[in-house]
């Protein structure tokens, strides 16, 4: 009998060996890790230094709203610290001049040595002139190799510290430059990108704090002349009504007419006098000095005088006013000693002549204001319009 062939073994794949992860390869990819989580860190920790920077800015504004120079000292702190500069400043351009109005991280010999260097007009021969002059930041990473920086600009530096690289950038307002932000280093070491940035939020920032103080202090003045205007009307209103209410007796008109002439032209003394023609006489006067009422009746009546301003007033029939009696010829000795020191007088005049006349007096030298004067005139005609009643 054949013998059957026994049947072929299945052919069997040979197996490859595993291959082993390399030590130094898993070694390497971990550190890699944790470089980068560094950095990650390293820029959150960045960004969160810049967000509280940035929000401590916007609360000394808010804190400030009629000063700008902590929010400029706020804004260099931060710049030297989070851009690691080794000194930071700011000016502003005013009457044609860059001031310096802020600086930090300087030693007392920089610090003077970069006053010496200001007011000055912008130009391109140095880092602050040339961000204002091109309105856009200027970074210069070597002062030493930049053929257009001012040589005197940088020996009276250098004689302090030795400075390298500079950053400065505009401060804009509607596009407009209005001043600069400056960081500098002593090693020539550039500032990144991200400091730049960070340099022109703080110009931002800056823009801010120069709106906001100008706009309030704005508001501030709507505010006194409403308050003014509305005291004004008041007091009046409150003539008129003593008019309306002594019809046969102009002395309570007089009291009210020198009360509101010294309370609202912030005077220390306030008389009315009366010219017959030939005479003038005393007939109100509101917060004399003790025993100054009676030594103040004892010159009246008498004849007007130009030598005095009263009768200048009277005589003439113009407004005299004199800011400062140290400095006006003619002015009496006895005036002076009595502590005047500035005199407004406004004639009330009746068709052209003058009938009398309303005089304030000041302790302190100074002009009245436009609107003082023509509050005088208007109490100068209701004076008129009671004595013709």
């Amino acid at each position: 009998m054949r013998r059957r062939a026994k049947p072929a073994k299945a052919k069997v794949e040979a197996k490859l060996p595993v291959a082993r992860k390399s030590a130094r390869n898993e070694g390497s990819r971990v550190h890699d890790l944790e470089e980068r989580l560094a950095k990650a860190l390293a820029r959150e920790a960045e960004a969160l230094d810049q967000q509280t920077a940035t929000a401590e800015i916007l609360r000394v504004i808010s804190s400030s709203p009629t000063a700008v120079q902590p929010v400029f000292d706020a804004i260099v702190a931060s710049a030297a610290r989070l851009c690691d500069a080794d000194f930071s400043a700011v000016v502003r351009f005013d009457g044609g001049l860059l001031h310096l109005v802020a600086v930090n991280n300087m030693s007392p010999a920089e610090t003077a040595a970069y006053h010496t260097l200001f007011p000055r007009a912008p130009g391109r021969h140095f880092a602050f002139g040339r961000a204002f002059v091109d309105e856009r930041p200027v970074h210069i990473e070597d002062i030493e190799a930049d053929p257009d920086y001012d040589p005197r600009t940088r020996e009276v530096l250098q004689r302090a510290a030795i400075y390298r690289t500079v950053l400065a950038v505009p401060i804009l307002k509607n596009g407009v430059p209005i001043g600069v932000i400056g960081c500098g280093r002593h090693e020539m070491k550039p500032f990144t990108a991200l400091q730049i940035e960070l340099v022109k939020t703080f110009a931002d920032q800056a823009v801010i704090a120069i709106e906001n103080v100008r706009l309030f202090k704005e508001l501030e003045v709507r505010n006194e002349d409403l308050t003014e205007s509305l005291e004004q009307q008041t007091a009046t209103s409150e003539i008129l009504r003593v008019i309306s209410q002594s019809p046969t007796d102009v002395r309570p008109v007089f009291d009210a007419i020198v009360r509101s002439a010294s309370q609202l032209c912030d005077g220390l003394y306030a008389i009315v006098l009366r010219y017959d023609g030939e005479l003038m006489h005393l007939v109100a006067q509101h917060n004399p000095r003790p025993g100054a009422a009676d030594t103040l009746a004892q010159f009246f009546p008498r004849r007007p005088e130009l030598e005095s301003a009263n009768g200048r007033a009277i005589l003439n029939g113009t407004v005299v006013h004199i800011p400062d009696t140290t400095a006006e010829p003619g002015v009496a000795p006895e005036i002076v000693r009595a502590g005047v020191s500035a005199v407004l007088v406004v004639p009330m005049l009746l068709e052209g002549q003058a009938i009398g006349n309303i005089s304030v007096s000041r302790g302190t030298a100074g002009r009245f204001t436009e609107r003082q004067i023509e509050l005088l005139r208007t109490f100068a005609d209701q004076g008129v319009s009671s004595s013709s009643q």
